[in-house]
């Protein structure tokens, strides 16, 4: 647990769980099984406390009373104290918040790709192919309460070189990560 938490304290802010996983497991702590399922849940719980809008103790006690736990005292008690000191560590508890605040609208999304396809142009008869033609589309793929849902839309090669240019780092509306104002 001591080797948990000291890796809790070393994790960077990010709104994106499965980035703050991949640095807990850079981080060199390796040796602690399970870290990402580890920091997975924690995280879970961290965002789930905070949209409940619970406070930490009356949360911790809510968990400890619905396990097996809660009929010894002093089995209870310690979970209670390890699981409170663990949902403690301020990378949580801000990475909650900032995925909170980044997943507060009615779609949010998932992933894009661009899939390219070569398609025969036929002759007016429609009998022999006369040309191709590339036809570029943009998959996006998003939540929408709740339920995952992709939508697709046409490209030519104008537009597939005007998404390439604005996904270049230093371009403004490519961020998404937390800032601090530290």
């Amino acid at each position: 647990m001591q080797k948990l938490r000291e890796t809790l304290t070393e994790l960077p802010i990010h709104v994106k769980p499965d980035v703050v996983i991949q640095r807990a497991e850079s981080i060199g702590k390796s040796d602690i099984p399970d870290l990402p399922e580890l920091i997975q849940t924690l995280l879970n719980l961290s965002i789930t406390r905070l949209r409940m809008d619970v406070s930490l103790d009356d949360f911790v006690q809510g968990i400890a009373e619905s396990l097996p736990v809660s009929k010894d005292r002093e089995k209870r008690a310690a979970f209670e104290k390890t699981l409170k000191s663990l949902l403690s560590a301020d990378s949580l508890l801000v990475s909650a918040r900032a995925f909170d605040v980044q997943h507060e609208y009615e779609k949010v999304f998932r992933t894009a790709r661009i899939i390219s396809d070569i398609r025969a142009v036929f002759d007016t008869a429609g009998t022999a192919a006369i040309g191709a033609m590339i036809v570029h589309n943009l998959s996006v793929a998003y939540f929408e309460d709740g339920h995952h849902k992709e939508t697709v839309f046409a490209l030519d090669e104008v537009d597939v070189a005007l998404l390439k240019k604005m996904a270049r780092p230093g371009n403004l509306w490519v961020t998404g990560g937390f800032q601090s104002w530290d």
